[in-house]
C-alpha cells in the first residue's frame, strides 16, 4: 500500500469520530511519526501490517500520540503514555511565554516545575535556559520514571522527585529560593468531567486533570503558598490556567501579595497563562 492510499484509509476509519479535518491531521502524524514520511508525500509504499495495527487502536479512540508513544514539544521528541497528559499547543505557549521574559538565558537560575507529568516543560526550558538547575515533581511514579527517560534521551540534566506537593510536609524537599516557579496543574473539578472529550476521559491521568476541591483552585492555593515561601524577590509564577476560572485565580495570587498579576492570552485569544512577581514586604 503506497502513502497516499494509507492516508486515504486513515481518514477513512476516523473522520465519524474525529471530523475529516482531525482526521486529516491524524493521518499525516502517522506518517510522520510512524513512518517516517514528510508532507508532501511520494508514492513510498508503507507497512501495511503495522498500519492495520496503529488504526486498530486509534478507532478505539485511543489518542494518536499514545497509540505511537511519543509526540512533539517545542521540537523535542517526547515520549508519552497513559500515566502522563499528552502535552498541548497551550503548554508551548506558556514555555514561550517565559522564554519571551527572560532577554538574558545564559544566566544560572533555579526553577522548580511542579507536576511535570512527561517533563516536556523543564526539558524545553533546559533547553534555552542552558545554565539553569531545574527540578521536577510530580505525585506520579509512572510519570517521574517518564520524565527521567525523556530527559536522558534529550540528552538533559534535570532533577526529578516525586512527590506529594499539596501535601506541605514535603515542601522540605524542594526548598528555595527558586528563581522560577512553573505549572500546569490540575485545575478541572470532578464536577465537571461530564464536560470533558471521551477520548480524554477515556485515556489520560485522572490525577492530573481534576481537582478534588469544587472551586478548582487548590493547586493554585498552595502554589502560591509555596511561592510566597520560597521565591526569589524579583522571581516570577508562571502557570497554565483554566480559562473559565481565571479571575478567581489571578485573585488568590493577588491576596499572596503577588504584584504584576496578569493574564496572558493565547494563540487562540483565550486567557490561559498567569504570570506574578514576588511583592517584597
Amino acid at each position: 500500500m503506497n502513502i497516499s492510499l494509507a492516508v486515504d484509509k486513515i481518514v477513512q476509519s476516523l473522520s465519524d469520530r474525529y471530523g475529516e479535518r482531525e482526521a486529516s491531521n491524524i493521518a499525516r502524524i502517522v506518517m510522520e511519526d510512524a513512518f517516517g514520511y514528510f508532507f508532501p508525500f511520494k508514492t513510498q509504499d508503507i507497512d501495511e501490517v503495522r498500519l492495520d495495527e496503529i488504526l486498530e487502536e486509534l478507532t478505539k479512540g485511543v489518542p494518536v500520540q499514545y497509540v505511537l508513544g511519543e509526540t512533539n514539544f517545542y521540537g523535542l521528541q517526547i515520549f508519552v503514555n497513559p500515566n502522563v497528559l499528552i502535552p498541548r499547543p497551550e503548554t508551548e505557549e506558556l514555555v514561550y511565554t517565559i522564554f519571551e521574559s527572560y532577554k538574558d538565558k545564559s544566566r544560572p537560575m533555579r526553577i522548580l516545575d511542579i507536576g511535570t507529568g512527561s517533563g516536556c516543560i523543564p526539558i524545553a526550558l533546559k533547553m534555552r535556559f542552558e545554565k539553569a538547575d531545574i527540578v521536577g515533581v510530580d505525585l506520579s511514579e509512572g510519570a517521574i520514571d517518564l520524565a527521567r527517560k525523556n530527559a536522558a534521551n534529550n540528552n538533559y540534566e534535570i532533577e526529578f522527585k516525586q512527590l506529594d506537593f499539596l501535601e506541605q510536609s514535603n515542601w522540605a524537599q524542594i526548598e528555595g529560593p527558586w528563581d522560577i516557579i512553573v505549572s500546569n496543574p490540575p485545575y478541572i473539578p470532578e464536577s465537571e468531567k461530564v464536560d470533558m472529550g471521551e477520548s480524554v476521559i477515556a485515556h489520560e491521568p485522572h490525577m492530573a486533570l481534576f481537582t478534588k476541591d469544587d472551586s478548582g483552585q487548590e493547586f493554585y492555593a498552595a502554589i502560591a503558598q509555596f511561592a510566597k515561601e520560597h521565591l526569589k524577590e524579583d522571581g516570577f509564577v508562571f502557570c497554565e490556567l483554566n480559562e473559565f476560572r481565571t479571575e478567581k485565580t489571578l485573585e488568590i495570587f493577588k491576596e499572596a501579595t503577588f504584584e504584576g498579576v496578569s493574564c496572558i492570552n493565547d494563540m487562540q485569544g483565550k486567557p490561559r497563562m498567569l504570570k506574578a512577581v514576588l511583592k517584597n514586604i
